[in-house]
Protein backbone atom coordinates (compact mmCIF):
# COMPACT_ATOMS: atom_id res chain seq x y z
CA UNK A 1 0.00 0.00 0.00
CA UNK A 2 1.81 3.17 -0.98
CA UNK A 3 2.60 5.80 1.86
CA UNK A 4 0.27 8.66 1.98
CA UNK A 5 2.33 11.93 1.56
CA UNK A 6 1.55 14.75 4.28
CA UNK A 7 -0.59 17.28 2.74
CA UNK A 8 1.17 20.80 1.83
CA UNK A 9 0.15 23.62 3.58
CA UNK A 10 0.14 26.85 1.25
CA UNK A 11 2.49 29.10 1.79
CA UNK A 12 1.65 32.24 3.79
CA UNK A 13 1.90 35.82 2.54
CA UNK A 14 3.99 38.76 3.62
CA UNK A 15 2.48 41.85 5.16
CA UNK A 16 2.82 43.28 1.09
CA UNK A 17 1.29 40.92 -0.17
CA UNK A 18 -1.36 40.43 2.46
CA UNK A 19 -1.95 43.88 1.95
CA UNK A 20 -2.24 43.75 -1.60
CA UNK A 21 -4.30 41.12 -1.52
CA UNK A 22 -6.99 43.24 0.65
CA UNK A 23 -6.80 46.23 -0.98
CA UNK A 24 -10.73 46.53 -2.00
CA UNK A 25 -11.25 45.47 1.99
CA UNK A 26 -9.10 48.16 3.10
CA UNK A 27 -10.45 50.65 1.17
CA UNK A 28 -14.18 49.69 3.03
CA UNK A 29 -12.21 49.72 6.30
CA UNK A 30 -9.05 52.26 6.58
CA UNK A 31 -9.00 51.35 10.48
CA UNK A 32 -7.72 47.86 10.12
CA UNK A 33 -4.37 46.48 8.58
CA UNK A 34 -1.78 43.60 8.36
CA UNK A 35 0.96 43.39 11.04
CA UNK A 36 2.91 41.38 12.65
CA UNK A 37 2.26 41.54 16.87
CA UNK A 38 4.37 38.89 18.04
CA UNK A 39 7.82 37.98 16.96
CA UNK A 40 6.54 34.60 17.23
CA UNK A 41 3.33 34.36 15.75
CA UNK A 42 2.20 34.69 12.54
CA UNK A 43 0.76 37.74 10.53
CA UNK A 44 -2.59 39.13 11.88
CA UNK A 45 -5.53 41.45 10.86
CA UNK A 46 -5.51 43.83 13.53
CA UNK A 47 -8.33 46.17 14.33
CA UNK A 48 -11.25 44.46 12.40
CA UNK A 49 -14.54 46.47 13.25
CA UNK A 50 -11.99 48.78 14.60
CA UNK A 51 -12.50 46.62 17.63
CA UNK A 52 -8.67 45.92 19.14
CA UNK A 53 -10.56 43.28 20.95
CA UNK A 54 -10.31 41.17 17.99
CA UNK A 55 -7.30 39.91 15.61
CA UNK A 56 -7.77 37.92 12.62
CA UNK A 57 -5.38 35.08 11.93
CA UNK A 58 -3.71 34.93 8.51
CA UNK A 59 -3.01 31.28 8.17
CA UNK A 60 -3.87 28.43 6.09
CA UNK A 61 -7.40 29.83 5.06
CA UNK A 62 -6.13 33.11 3.97
CA UNK A 63 -7.79 33.17 0.30
CA UNK A 64 -11.10 32.18 1.69
CA UNK A 65 -10.15 34.93 4.03
CA UNK A 66 -9.54 37.39 1.80
CA UNK A 67 -12.46 36.59 -0.95
CA UNK A 68 -14.75 37.19 2.34
CA UNK A 69 -13.13 40.31 3.24
CA UNK A 70 -13.36 41.98 0.28
CA UNK A 71 -17.23 41.93 -0.42
CA UNK A 72 -17.44 43.54 3.42
CA UNK A 73 -17.73 46.60 5.82
CA UNK A 74 -17.05 45.74 9.21
CA UNK A 75 -18.91 48.52 10.66
CA UNK A 76 -17.35 50.30 13.58
CA UNK A 77 -20.87 50.74 15.91
CA UNK A 78 -21.96 46.96 14.94
CA UNK A 79 -21.52 43.51 15.40
CA UNK A 80 -22.47 43.00 11.84
CA UNK A 81 -21.05 42.68 8.14
CA UNK A 82 -22.68 44.55 5.04
CA UNK A 83 -22.28 42.80 1.86
CA UNK A 84 -21.18 45.84 -0.45
CA UNK A 85 -22.35 43.59 -3.35
CA UNK A 86 -25.76 42.74 -2.73
CA UNK A 87 -26.04 45.39 0.41
CA UNK A 88 -27.38 43.48 2.49
CA UNK A 89 -26.81 43.99 6.48
CA UNK A 90 -26.04 41.00 8.47
CA UNK A 91 -25.82 41.27 11.96
CA UNK A 92 -23.64 38.47 13.71
CA UNK A 93 -26.73 36.62 16.26
CA UNK A 94 -26.06 33.46 17.66
CA UNK A 95 -24.51 29.97 16.91
CA UNK A 96 -25.87 28.40 20.44
CA UNK A 97 -29.08 26.48 20.14
CA UNK A 98 -31.94 28.70 21.00
CA UNK A 99 -34.36 28.66 23.97
CA UNK A 100 -37.74 27.37 23.41
CA UNK A 101 -38.41 31.20 23.94
CA UNK A 102 -36.96 32.07 20.88
CA UNK A 103 -37.33 29.12 18.71
CA UNK A 104 -40.15 30.73 16.73
CA UNK A 105 -37.66 33.57 15.69
CA UNK A 106 -35.60 31.30 13.50
CA UNK A 107 -37.46 31.53 10.58
CA UNK A 108 -39.17 35.59 11.62
CA UNK A 109 -39.25 37.89 8.53
CA UNK A 110 -41.00 40.81 7.97
CA UNK A 111 -41.07 44.10 5.95
CA UNK A 112 -39.88 47.47 7.80
CA UNK A 113 -40.86 50.31 6.12
CA UNK A 114 -39.42 53.72 7.49
CA UNK A 115 -38.70 57.23 5.57
CA UNK A 116 -40.15 55.85 2.40
CA UNK A 117 -37.62 53.28 2.00
CA UNK A 118 -38.64 49.12 2.55
CA UNK A 119 -36.50 46.59 4.22
CA UNK A 120 -36.99 42.98 4.12
CA UNK A 121 -35.94 41.48 7.47
CA UNK A 122 -35.05 37.84 8.24
CA UNK A 123 -33.58 35.59 10.67
CA UNK A 124 -31.85 33.40 8.76
CA UNK A 125 -28.62 31.13 8.15
CA UNK A 126 -25.52 32.77 8.35
CA UNK A 127 -23.03 33.55 5.08
CA UNK A 128 -20.51 31.46 4.41
CA UNK A 129 -18.94 35.08 4.47
CA UNK A 130 -18.88 35.37 8.14
CA UNK A 131 -18.27 31.74 8.70
CA UNK A 132 -15.07 32.44 7.17
CA UNK A 133 -14.49 35.60 9.20
CA UNK A 134 -15.55 33.68 12.38
CA UNK A 135 -12.92 31.06 11.45
CA UNK A 136 -9.76 33.14 11.74
CA UNK A 137 -11.18 35.30 14.88
CA UNK A 138 -9.54 35.49 18.51
CA UNK A 139 -9.76 37.43 21.45
CA UNK A 140 -7.20 39.78 21.89
CA UNK A 141 -8.45 41.50 24.83
CA UNK A 142 -10.85 41.88 27.66
CA UNK A 143 -13.95 43.32 25.11
CA UNK A 144 -16.44 46.39 25.46
CA UNK A 145 -18.46 44.66 22.88
CA UNK A 146 -18.42 41.13 23.43
CA UNK A 147 -15.98 40.49 20.71
CA UNK A 148 -18.43 41.60 18.63
CA UNK A 149 -20.96 38.31 19.49
CA UNK A 150 -18.76 36.15 16.96
CA UNK A 151 -17.25 33.26 19.38
CA UNK A 152 -19.71 30.69 19.40
CA UNK A 153 -19.41 31.38 15.13
CA UNK A 154 -15.86 30.83 15.46
CA UNK A 155 -16.04 27.68 17.77
CA UNK A 156 -18.43 25.59 15.13
CA UNK A 157 -16.29 27.49 12.13
CA UNK A 158 -13.03 25.48 13.84
CA UNK A 159 -15.29 22.36 15.01
CA UNK A 160 -17.68 21.31 11.84
CA UNK A 161 -17.60 17.89 12.74
CA UNK A 162 -18.05 18.38 16.76
CA UNK A 163 -21.08 17.26 18.58
CA UNK A 164 -21.86 19.29 21.44
CA UNK A 165 -25.18 20.23 22.96
CA UNK A 166 -24.64 23.75 23.39
CA UNK A 167 -23.95 25.18 19.91
CA UNK A 168 -26.63 24.68 16.48
CA UNK A 169 -26.50 26.06 12.84
CA UNK A 170 -25.39 29.88 12.75
CA UNK A 171 -27.59 32.34 12.32
CA UNK A 172 -27.81 36.07 11.58
CA UNK A 173 -29.90 38.95 11.35
CA UNK A 174 -30.44 40.40 7.74
CA UNK A 175 -31.74 43.75 6.82
CA UNK A 176 -31.70 43.70 3.00
CA UNK A 177 -31.87 46.59 0.18
CA UNK A 178 -29.57 49.08 2.63
CA UNK A 179 -27.32 51.20 1.21
CA UNK A 180 -24.11 52.18 3.67
CA UNK A 181 -24.40 55.63 5.02
CA UNK A 182 -23.47 55.01 8.88
CA UNK A 183 -26.04 57.64 10.01
CA UNK A 184 -28.86 56.23 7.80
CA UNK A 185 -28.48 52.83 8.83
CA UNK A 186 -27.99 53.51 12.95
CA UNK A 187 -31.37 55.23 12.06
CA UNK A 188 -33.18 52.08 10.70
CA UNK A 189 -31.57 49.95 13.40
CA UNK A 190 -32.93 52.50 16.04
CA UNK A 191 -36.46 52.60 14.85
CA UNK A 192 -36.28 48.69 13.83
CA UNK A 193 -35.72 47.81 17.67
CA UNK A 194 -37.99 49.60 19.17
CA UNK A 195 -40.78 48.20 17.33
CA UNK A 196 -39.67 44.99 17.34
CA UNK A 197 -39.23 44.78 21.13
CA UNK A 198 -42.92 46.84 20.95
CA UNK A 199 -44.02 44.25 19.01
CA UNK A 200 -42.30 41.16 21.06
CA UNK A 201 -41.23 41.82 24.56
CA UNK A 202 -38.50 38.63 24.20
CA UNK A 203 -36.97 40.02 20.22
CA UNK A 204 -33.52 40.49 20.58
CA UNK A 205 -32.20 43.52 19.26
CA UNK A 206 -29.46 45.14 16.96
CA UNK A 207 -26.85 46.34 19.06
CA UNK A 208 -25.07 49.83 18.48
CA UNK A 209 -21.68 50.20 20.21
CA UNK A 210 -20.04 53.48 21.00
CA UNK A 211 -17.74 55.29 18.25
CA UNK A 212 -15.42 55.21 20.99
CA UNK A 213 -13.36 52.05 21.61
CA UNK A 214 -11.72 52.91 25.34
CA UNK A 215 -14.16 54.09 27.97
CA UNK A 216 -12.92 57.54 29.43
CA UNK A 217 -11.29 56.67 32.87
CA UNK A 218 -11.67 59.72 35.31
CA UNK A 219 -8.86 60.35 37.53
CA UNK A 220 -10.04 59.94 41.55
CA UNK A 221 -7.97 60.34 44.60
CA UNK A 222 -7.66 57.31 45.95
CA UNK A 223 -7.94 58.17 49.73
CA UNK A 224 -10.51 60.83 51.19
CA UNK A 225 -8.08 61.72 53.95
CA UNK A 226 -4.72 60.97 52.07
CA UNK A 227 -4.66 57.76 53.86
CA UNK A 228 -6.42 54.91 55.27
CA UNK A 229 -7.56 55.17 59.15
CA UNK A 230 -6.66 52.97 61.62
CA UNK A 231 -9.29 53.46 63.64
CA UNK A 232 -13.20 54.26 62.58
CA UNK A 233 -15.86 55.52 65.47
CA UNK A 234 -18.95 54.86 63.17
CA UNK A 235 -21.75 56.67 64.17
CA UNK A 236 -25.19 55.32 62.77
CA UNK A 237 -26.18 56.89 59.70
CA UNK A 238 -29.34 56.98 57.71
CA UNK A 239 -30.50 53.78 56.50
CA UNK A 240 -32.37 55.24 52.98
CA UNK A 241 -29.37 57.19 52.35
CA UNK A 242 -27.32 54.05 52.85
CA UNK A 243 -29.40 52.29 50.31
CA UNK A 244 -29.31 54.80 47.54
CA UNK A 245 -25.37 54.33 48.51
CA UNK A 246 -24.78 51.35 48.06
CA UNK A 247 -27.00 50.68 45.16
CA UNK A 248 -25.14 53.69 43.57
CA UNK A 249 -21.77 51.85 43.83
CA UNK A 250 -21.81 49.99 40.37
CA UNK A 251 -23.99 50.04 37.07
CA UNK A 252 -24.27 52.29 33.98
CA UNK A 253 -22.91 55.94 35.15
CA UNK A 254 -26.70 57.40 33.93
CA UNK A 255 -28.44 55.80 36.94
CA UNK A 256 -25.52 55.90 39.03
CA UNK A 257 -25.62 59.90 39.44
CA UNK A 258 -29.37 59.75 39.70
CA UNK A 259 -28.83 57.99 42.95
CA UNK A 260 -26.24 59.86 43.83
CA UNK A 261 -28.33 62.98 43.59
CA UNK A 262 -30.92 61.12 45.00
CA UNK A 263 -28.79 61.37 48.30
CA UNK A 264 -28.16 64.77 47.80
CA UNK A 265 -32.03 65.34 47.27
CA UNK A 266 -33.23 63.82 50.20
CA UNK A 267 -30.67 65.09 52.34
CA UNK A 268 -31.44 68.69 51.66
CA UNK A 269 -34.81 68.45 52.40
CA UNK A 270 -34.25 66.82 55.70
CA UNK A 271 -31.37 69.19 56.81
CA UNK A 272 -33.47 72.17 56.01
CA UNK A 273 -36.20 71.01 58.00
CA UNK A 274 -33.65 69.74 60.91
CA UNK A 275 -32.12 73.45 61.02
CA UNK A 276 -35.71 75.10 61.32
CA UNK A 277 -36.88 72.75 64.09
CA UNK A 278 -33.21 73.60 65.54
CA UNK A 279 -33.69 77.24 65.10
CA UNK A 280 -37.65 77.22 66.66
CA UNK A 281 -36.63 75.06 69.50
CA UNK A 282 -33.84 77.52 70.45
CA UNK A 283 -36.56 80.28 70.32
CA UNK A 284 -38.95 78.76 72.52
CA UNK A 285 -36.70 77.43 75.25
CA UNK A 286 -34.82 80.84 75.59
CA UNK A 287 -35.30 81.47 79.38
CA UNK A 288 -36.16 85.77 78.21
CA UNK A 289 -38.69 84.35 75.98
CA UNK A 290 -41.87 86.24 77.85
CA UNK A 291 -40.04 89.49 78.13
CA UNK A 292 -40.00 90.30 74.13
CA UNK A 293 -42.94 87.72 72.64
CA UNK A 294 -42.86 89.80 69.53
CA UNK A 295 -39.23 88.98 69.14
CA UNK A 296 -39.78 85.24 69.37
CA UNK A 297 -42.59 85.52 66.93
CA UNK A 298 -40.21 87.06 64.28
CA UNK A 299 -37.97 84.55 64.80
CA UNK A 300 -40.17 81.88 64.70
CA UNK A 301 -41.74 83.48 61.44
CA UNK A 302 -38.11 83.92 60.13
CA UNK A 303 -37.15 80.11 60.40
CA UNK A 304 -40.54 78.56 58.83
CA UNK A 305 -40.32 81.17 55.55
CA UNK A 306 -37.11 78.94 55.31
CA UNK A 307 -39.21 75.90 54.79
CA UNK A 308 -40.08 77.73 51.60
CA UNK A 309 -36.83 77.54 49.64
CA UNK A 310 -36.83 75.65 46.37
CA UNK A 311 -35.40 72.68 46.05
CA UNK A 312 -32.01 74.17 44.41
CA UNK A 313 -31.92 76.46 47.58
CA UNK A 314 -32.59 73.82 49.84
CA UNK A 315 -29.36 72.05 47.54
CA UNK A 316 -27.23 75.07 48.30
CA UNK A 317 -28.26 75.55 51.95
CA UNK A 318 -26.90 71.85 52.60
CA UNK A 319 -24.13 72.16 49.85
CA UNK A 320 -22.64 74.95 51.44
CA UNK A 321 -22.24 73.60 55.04
CA UNK A 322 -21.27 70.22 54.29
CA UNK A 323 -19.17 69.72 51.24
CA UNK A 324 -15.71 70.46 51.85
CA UNK A 325 -14.27 72.64 48.66
CA UNK A 326 -11.05 70.93 49.16
CA UNK A 327 -12.23 67.83 48.10
CA UNK A 328 -14.52 68.42 45.23
CA UNK A 329 -11.43 70.73 43.73
CA UNK A 330 -9.76 67.41 44.07
CA UNK A 331 -11.96 65.61 41.89
CA UNK A 332 -12.28 68.59 39.54
CA UNK A 333 -8.37 69.38 39.43
CA UNK A 334 -7.58 65.44 38.40
CA UNK A 335 -9.25 66.11 35.64
CA UNK A 336 -9.26 69.17 34.75
CA UNK A 337 -8.88 68.88 30.85
CA UNK A 338 -12.58 67.90 31.17
CA UNK A 339 -14.64 69.59 33.80
CA UNK A 340 -12.82 72.94 32.23
CA UNK A 341 -14.71 72.18 28.97
CA UNK A 342 -18.73 72.15 28.64
CA UNK A 343 -20.33 68.87 28.29
CA UNK A 344 -21.83 68.48 25.18
CA UNK A 345 -24.58 65.26 25.38
CA UNK A 346 -25.71 63.41 22.42
CA UNK A 347 -29.18 64.21 22.18
CA UNK A 348 -28.46 68.40 22.70
CA UNK A 349 -28.37 69.40 26.45
CA UNK A 350 -25.28 71.07 27.04
CA UNK A 351 -24.11 71.36 31.09
CA UNK A 352 -21.29 74.63 31.34
CA UNK A 353 -17.89 73.69 32.70
CA UNK A 354 -17.81 74.31 36.50
CA UNK A 355 -14.42 75.53 36.48
CA UNK A 356 -12.39 77.64 34.09
CA UNK A 357 -9.42 77.34 33.06
CA UNK A 358 -7.09 79.82 35.34
CA UNK A 359 -9.20 78.81 38.42
CA UNK A 360 -7.31 78.12 41.33
CA UNK A 361 -7.83 76.21 44.72
CA UNK A 362 -7.64 79.46 46.83
CA UNK A 363 -10.55 80.98 44.63
CA UNK A 364 -13.25 77.99 44.40
CA UNK A 365 -14.51 77.73 47.78
CA UNK A 366 -18.16 77.51 49.08
CA UNK A 367 -18.93 79.62 45.41
CA UNK A 368 -17.23 76.76 43.63
CA UNK A 369 -18.95 73.99 45.32
CA UNK A 370 -22.41 76.07 44.60
CA UNK A 371 -21.54 76.19 40.85
CA UNK A 372 -21.02 72.23 40.70
CA UNK A 373 -24.06 71.65 42.72
CA UNK A 374 -26.20 73.80 40.25
CA UNK A 375 -24.26 71.46 37.53
CA UNK A 376 -25.49 68.49 39.53
CA UNK A 377 -29.11 70.06 39.51
CA UNK A 378 -28.88 70.92 35.50
CA UNK A 379 -27.62 67.25 34.64
CA UNK A 380 -30.55 65.74 37.01
CA UNK A 381 -33.08 67.72 35.73
CA UNK A 382 -31.95 66.69 31.67
CA UNK A 383 -32.22 63.20 33.15
CA UNK A 384 -35.59 63.48 34.66
CA UNK A 385 -37.55 65.57 32.93
CA UNK A 386 -36.95 64.33 29.24
CA UNK A 387 -35.93 67.75 27.84
CA UNK A 388 -34.34 70.64 29.31
CA UNK A 389 -36.36 73.61 29.53
CA UNK A 390 -33.89 76.56 28.16
CA UNK A 391 -32.03 75.12 26.12
CA UNK A 392 -34.50 72.07 24.81
CA UNK A 393 -32.14 69.83 24.89
CA UNK A 394 -32.25 66.15 25.96
CA UNK A 395 -29.68 63.33 27.54
CA UNK A 396 -30.01 60.61 25.28
CA UNK A 397 -29.09 56.85 26.77
CA UNK A 398 -26.08 56.08 24.63
CA UNK A 399 -22.96 54.42 24.87
CA UNK A 400 -21.42 58.32 24.44
CA UNK A 401 -23.51 59.91 27.17
CA UNK A 402 -22.30 57.02 29.46
CA UNK A 403 -18.92 58.05 28.36
CA UNK A 404 -19.19 61.42 29.25
CA UNK A 405 -21.06 60.68 32.92
CA UNK A 406 -18.04 58.56 34.24
CA UNK A 407 -16.12 61.78 35.26
CA UNK A 408 -19.77 63.53 36.96
CA UNK A 409 -19.87 60.25 39.21
CA UNK A 410 -16.97 60.76 40.42
CA UNK A 411 -17.49 64.17 41.15
CA UNK A 412 -20.81 63.51 42.80
CA UNK A 413 -19.86 60.48 44.41
CA UNK A 414 -17.59 62.55 46.76
CA UNK A 415 -20.53 65.24 47.48
CA UNK A 416 -22.62 62.87 48.26
CA UNK A 417 -20.53 60.90 50.69
CA UNK A 418 -19.96 63.79 52.68
CA UNK A 419 -23.53 64.81 52.76
CA UNK A 420 -24.15 61.00 54.01
CA UNK A 421 -21.79 61.19 56.98
CA UNK A 422 -22.61 65.21 57.82
CA UNK A 423 -26.00 65.87 56.09
CA UNK A 424 -28.68 64.86 58.83
CA UNK A 425 -28.67 65.05 62.25
CA UNK A 426 -27.94 61.55 63.91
Amino acid sequence: MPEKKPVEKPELPSIDDATAKLAPFFELNPYSTVEKPDADDGLKIVKPWNDPSLILDVDEHFDDLAQALNAVKLPERLSALWHSDTKRLEVIWTAFKLPKSQAEMKDRSFVFRHRGKTFACEFSDSSDRLMAIARSARPRTISQTNHRNIQSFSYIAQFPDEKDGSFDRARSFWINDLDWDEADVIDVITHLNFHMTYFDGLAPTVLVHAAVNEPMVPKKTRYIRGTFPDEIDCTPLDENMLSFWSFADTGNPMLRFLLYYRILEYAAYHFVTDEVRDQMKRTLLAPDLRSDIGKAIAEMMGAMGSMKLSDSQRLSTLARKVVDPALLWRDLNANVDFFTKDTKFDGGFTVKAPIGKSDKQENFGVAGVERVVDRFRAIRNALSHGKDQESSGVIRPTPENVNLFRPWVHLIATAAGEVVLYGTKH
